[in-house]
């Protein structure tokens, strides 16, 4: 659960926003090792933090603007135990 949250850069209106997520969750990580012998399956879970930020751009494609053409660049982290990931990515949509 990472609820966000978007800040509109010039007014209420605008179609760029800078946005802020956090959130909890849980996560099972499952593996394999091979051996000599028949392979053994371990699985481990932990309490994962996320939280992370980026800019969501929304420009109208019509006059009415109900229907955007939507796009954001993120950076996430994720914290799990020792273990901390980093995703740096984009998405891209439409949003009615």
């Amino acid at each position: 659960v990472a609820p966000a949250f978007a800040f509109p850069l010039g007014g209420p209106k605008s179609p760029v926003a800078v946005f802020v997520q956090g959130g909890i969750g849980f996560n099972v990580t499952p593996v394999v090792i091979h051996t000599q012998a028949d392979p053994q399956t371990l699985t481990g879970s932990k309490l994962l933090v996320q939280y992370g930020g980026g800019f969501r751009f929304r420009p109208a494609l019509a006059e009415d603007q109900k229907v955007r053409l939507s796009f954001r660049i993120e950076f996430t982290r994720f914290a799990r135990g020792y273990m901390n990931d980093t995703f740096i990515g984009g998405s891209m949509g439409l949003s009615f």
